[in-house]
């Protein structure tokens, strides 16, 4: 990578932590994770869209850095779609990844922040030589202290209930790989590009 780009793009980063520990807890405050569900969006709109997804998975971060904010600006900030973030872990270190985004509290805005940076730092933190220091270097920069990161990585309920999350998947509609997208109880590739995602919601919408 361009030594620029990659400076940009460690810029943006912080910003985004930056932000995200702006919106609820303080660098310090330690805090047991209970594992929920993540959802945006209308709780009445015609359409639910479901995400199986892999933190480790290139194919989920394109899919947030390329096809997530046109989805959410377009159908889920409109009403349109209500949008349900579903973990489905492929590896070890997709489920550590997974508990410190639990880690985030319940403010939706704070754990989707996470989500993005995590997406977009996974190059960096997936591949580490000690994926648990980089996690934990995230979370300090997010606002969470080391001591509650790393709690949440060795809770094991937590973690049973992510790889729970996963096993949902496989059980009701035969996921097996990431992304994957089930719009109103359809499965389909969530790797496509946004006009394909869009062509598969349009026809479920009622006439405007």
């Amino acid at each position: 990578m361009n030594p620029e780009v990659r400076l940009l793009s460690r810029r943006r980063t912080v910003v985004s932590l930056g932000a995200v520990a702006l919106l609820g807890l303080a660098p310090g405050a330690a805090r047991a994770a209970t594992y929920q569900e993540r959802v945006l969006g209308a709780d009445g709109a015609p359409v639910t869209v479901i995400e199986y997804a892999s933190l480790t998975c290139p194919h989920c971060a394109a899919f947030h850095a390329e096809t997530f904010p046109r989805l959410k600006s377009e159908y889920i900030d409109t009403g349109k779609v209500r949008f349900v973030f579903r973990d489905f872990p492929l590896d070890g270190t997709a489920l550590l990844g997974a508990a410190v985004a639990q880690c985030a509290g319940a403010d939706t805005r704070r754990y989707f922040g996470f989500l993005e940076v995590l997406f977009e730092t996974q190059r960096v933190w997936a591949t580490a030589p000690d994926p648990k220091a980089a996690l934990v270097k995230i979370g300090r920069l997010g606002g969470l202290d080391e001591t509650t990161v790393r709690a949440c990585m060795e809770d094991q309920a937590l973690l049973d209930a992510i790889v729970g999350s996963r096993t949902l998947g496989e059980q009701t509609y035969a996921v097996d790989s990431t992304p994957t997208l089930i719009i109103n109880e359809k499965k389909y590739d969530g790797s496509k590009a946004f006009d394909d995602v869009s062509a598969a919601i349009a026809p479920l919408l009622p006439p405007s």
